[in-house]
């Protein structure tokens, strides 16, 4: 492969000019899938120059092909551009980046890069690790033509054992970063722009035989596949819609936390409890555990997260409302494939979708509720939105890169790279 063409490449990103944009903290925002509508209203009241009008601009009744969220984001994206709030780097740049945050008990610190990824089809140096939906693509894809460029990161994660990229990264991050910033939710966000060619050299080497698994932003990795297909097919050959926007950290590094996604239903017809888990109990075996006074127990929910992490078989925790919780024990333990022995997979093909009547996994969104956080989950059957919770054990990410590897792809939401990446930091021009 020529020097032409790396698998990943500096780039020149526009960024916040916060001189006329303002505070950086007050510019950023979560990816926008997990933007809900009234942190989206708080995003807009924070700041008239927030990343959130270019990721995820407000709907409207009065929509119409040529007035829409889509147009909408583009025309305030050359707004910012022409009033100098953003500004594009002359220099083409790899950008470092860190997160400080606190979980499980613990302060992290996750360190990576952000560069431009060469673009190809799954299963050559780039592999998912999750099924996607249409709807998103769709919308991302809408996106990217009004507006021509990433505003936010895929999250690709790659193994250097020998730590040559984290030796690189060390380099950099000892010197002061070129943005700062603390946002609500207690992260501190660290960038560095590294412009020297031979230091950017380095890291593209080090990268060129890596295999990068997407963490997170599946769709918009697919989107930008299309994007590219659509302007090949219209004469567009430039390098920049070759290559898309990524994060990449290394599997091998400290800082890297994977949550899990607990599923909690919302709706299944005919569901009955008791039926449930007299049919569970062919293949789990089940302890009940009720509070003594009928109600949610954080004391209970912490025990059960306990027993299920020291459990040396796939266990699950389920809520069923009015202090009744359980711990299910899957009693199988010889497997055929990576998939097979996902504690995600197990829950849904031998739990979800016989017992419960969860459909398959390509039409369940409004069926199943996914939460990290064991007692809003719970909170949701207690008020009745909701039938019941299943609670999980992190996937860890062997288990990822070893379903990955054999070609194969894990539920939706199998997997929650603990912090989100921010959006706002650096945007990646498509021109």
């Amino acid at each position: 492969m020529g020097a032409q063409h790396p698998q990943v490449k500096a780039f020149r990103g526009f960024r916040y000019n916060t001189k006329v944009a303002g505070d950086i903290a007050a510019l950023l925002a979560p990816p926008y899938d997990v933007i809900y509508p009234d942190m989206q209203e708080a995003l807009y009241k924070k700041n008239p120059h927030n990343i959130v009008r270019l990721i995820l601009g407000k709907t409207s009744p009065a929509d119409t092909p040529a007035d829409n969220r889509y147009t909408r984001s583009a025309a305030d994206l050359q707004k910012f551009l022409a009033a100098k709030a953003l500004v594009r780097d002359e220099k083409p740049a790899i950008y470092v980046y860190s997160q400080v945050y606190a979980a499980l008990g613990k302060t992290y610190t996750r360190t990576g890069f952000i560069a431009r990824k060469k673009l190809e089809d799954f299963g050559g140096s780039v592999k998912p690790h999750e099924n996607t939906f249409d709807a998103p693509k769709a919308d991302r894809l809408n996106l990217t033509r009004a507006c021509k460029c990433n505003f936010s990161p895929i999250f690709g994660v790659y193994t250097d054992k020998e730590r040559a990229s984290d030796k690189l990264l060390a380099d950099i991050v000892t010197g002061k970063p070129d943005v700062e910033a603390a946002t609500d939710d207690g992260i501190v966000h660290r960038l560095w722009v590294v412009t020297d060619a031979a230091w950017i050299g380095k890291m593209s080497a080090v990268m060129e035989d890596k295999g990068v698994i997407i963490a997170d932003g599946h769709h918009r990795y697919e989107t930008a596949l299309n994007y590219m297909k659509e302007q090949a097919a219209v004469g567009n050959a430039s390098d920049d819609v070759k290559y898309c926007l990524m994060y990449f950290t290394n599997t091998e590094s400290e800082g890297l936390v994977i949550l899990p996604t607990h599923r909690v239903i919302n709706q299944a017809a005919g569901f009955d409890l008791e039926t449930f888990f007299a049919k569970a109990a062919a293949e789990f075996d089940i302890e009940k555990i009720d509070s003594a006074d009928g109600k949610r127990n954080a004391a209970i929910e912490e025990k059960l997260a306990a027993k299920m992490q020291a459990s040396k078989k796939p266990a699950f925790g389920a809520y069923c409302g009015g202090g009744r919780y359980a711990l299910l024990v899957y009693k199988v333990t010889a497997f055929n494939s990576p998939l097979e022995k996902l504690d995600v997979a197990i829950l849904h093909n031998r739990l979800l979708n016989p017992l419960v009547g969860v459909k398959p996994q390509t039409d369940m969104d409004n069926q199943v509720f996914y939460n990290i956080d064991i007692a809003k989950c719970a909170q949701r059957v207690d008020d009745k939105i909701s039938l019941i919770a299943f609670f999980l054990n992190p996937t860890p990410i062997q288990h990822m890169r070893d379903v990955s590897e054999a070609g194969l792809k894990m539920p939706q939401k199998s997997t929650y790279f603990y912090p989100k990446l921010i959006s706002g930091m650096v945007i990646n021009p498509l021109y």
